[in-house]
């Protein structure tokens, strides 16, 4: 499951040894951005925990009934609590019913999973009913968490979980990577977009309407008054809400770190010489505003906050030059 992403050798070889010797936590927290494979990770951790005949190193055999049910996510020993599409947060029901799933015998033997996907996600009761079930155990159950934001996790729950970081890999390996899945000339662009993380570089290239070379480049040309801004947010009109949202909270990123850091280096060309004069309060308020639009675009009207961040990003740039006049 994961033999294809080379920068999750590390944090495997980390439970390797434990699964090899069927000593997997009672409590696994799985740490990592968006991107990197983190629920691949979980998968493979938990198929290899079930596996009737697992490999010399850990892995699962891919090949017995157990992995095949892993792979279908029907296997009976193996519980997988999401956000359901109707709501917003995992309720305290889901993890009640876990609970009492996994308080019975397993199936098969003798070891039960449970992967609880956005883990930061849970509600209060949700997770202080997970908080029990971690605290009291069955024997052979092991409870797999996966998040990106582990300060948004309940410290009660992260203090009983060894915590697994999954890091952004070098970024040679990543472009090299990236360069396997399809030849193109934006890959570090897009992977700066994606903050280092090459799955989410791969679906942003995918998601992407035009490229996005050619919109970034309409963005500083607003930036410096060759092109006017509400024209430009007429033509980004077919841009996702939350690629808008990706690519203006990275402007702002890569605006601030050019403001402080003159040897910060980014792949577009204009950018540096426009950040460098910009108001940097001016563009933590962008990025606040783009990381509004990324978490709840369902209640934004959408044009009206694309023509904002774009003039967001159009003030942060003149603020201090008009300040000098």
């Amino acid at each position: 499951m994961i033999d294809d992403l080379p920068w999750l050798d590390t944090p495997w070889q980390r439970v390797a040894e434990a699964l090899s010797s069927q000593r997997l936590p009672q409590g696994l927290l799985i740490v990592g951005r968006q991107g990197l494979g983190r629920h691949r990770l979980a998968h493979t951790i938990a198929a290899a925990a079930l596996c009737e005949h697992p490999a010399a190193d850990g892995r699962a055999c891919g090949a017995c009934a157990s992995c095949h049910q892993v792979q279908a996510e029907t296997h009976p020993d193996l519980l997988h609590v999401r956000v359901r599409e109707d709501k917003t947060a995992i309720l305290v029901e889901q993890v009640r019913d876990l609970s009492r799933s996994l308080s019975l015998s397993s199936g098969t033997h003798g070891m039960r999973c449970a992967i609880v996907h956005e883990a930061e996600r849970m509600n209060a009761a949700a997770a202080n009913a997970l908080l029990k079930t971690i605290e009291e155990p069955r024997p052979g159950v092991s409870i797999i968490l996966v998040t990106d934001r582990v300060a948004a996790v309940p410290v009660t729950i992260v203090s009983r979980c060894l915590q697994l970081p999954v890091g952004a890999p070098p970024q040679a390996q990543a472009l090299d990577w990236l360069q396997q899945q399809g030849r193109r000339t934006d890959w570090p662009l897009l992977l700066a977009l994606s903050a280092g993380a090459p799955l989410a570089a791969v679906d942003l290239a995918e998601s992407w309407p035009g490229t996005p070379e050619e919109d970034i480049r309409g963005v500083c040309d607003a930036a410096a008054e060759r092109l006017d801004p509400v024209a430009l947010a007429a033509r980004l009109k077919n841009l996702p809400p939350a690629v808008l949202a990706q690519l203006m909270a990275w402007l702002a990123q890569a605006g601030m770190r050019l403001h402080f850091d003159a040897a910060y280096s980014v792949p577009v060309a204009g950018l540096a010489e426009l950040a460098r004069r910009a108001d940097a309060r001016a563009l933590f308020r962008l990025w606040r505003a783009a990381r509004k639009l990324a978490v709840d675009h369902a209640s934004i009207n959408i044009e009206m906050a694309r023509e904002r961040l774009i003039l967001l990003f159009v003030d942060a740039l003149h603020r201090k030059q008009s300040r000098s006049r």
